[in-house]
């Protein structure tokens, strides 16, 4: 009998693979991997000319990396921020969050505008992965740091 290949059986396996990499190593370690892997999808959506495949291989990463970072960002606060604090924290973060949105939106349109669509991807996706890289040495350093005092 031929397997089916359904969105439910799709997202079970996702869940699955999500839940795997979830679990091993250090959480902010693989965050900075995931971003990582979010610029690397916006430059293959941005390299992709009359390529069929390059789109779909760059969905599949955001996809992944995306479905992976979300849950990991929600987990730090909980992880790292005192219980007393935590309401207080989840607040400043979703004001953040609905701050940012309306920024990254009107930011959008607005170099969606003045530079056209391929340009803002690659301008993102290199923002993104220098970001990450700073924030993985910054990470590094300030591990070293603490440890050394």
């Amino acid at each position: 009998m031929p397997m089916v290949v359904s969105r439910d059986n799709l997202v079970q396996a996702r869940g699955y693979l999500v839940k795997r990499f979830n679990r091993q190593g250090n959480l902010l370690d693989r965050c900075i991997l995931l971003v990582i892997g979010v610029a690397a999808a916006l430059f293959l959506m941005q390299i992709a000319k009359d390529e069929t495949w390059v789109p779909i291989i760059g969905y599949a990463i955001f996809g992944f990396a995306a479905g992976c970072t979300l849950p990991a960002f929600g987990a730090i606060p909980q992880l790292l921020v005192p219980e007393e604090f935590r309401g207080r924290c989840f607040a400043f973060q979703e004001m953040w969050h609905r701050i940012t949105s309306q920024v990254a939106l009107l930011l959008t349109g607005v170099m969606f505008d003045w530079i056209g669509m391929p340009s803002y991807l690659l301008m993102l996706s290199v923002v993104i992965f220098v970001s990450a890289i700073a924030l993985g040495l910054v990470l590094r350093t300030s591990r070293a740091w603490v440890e050394a005092v």
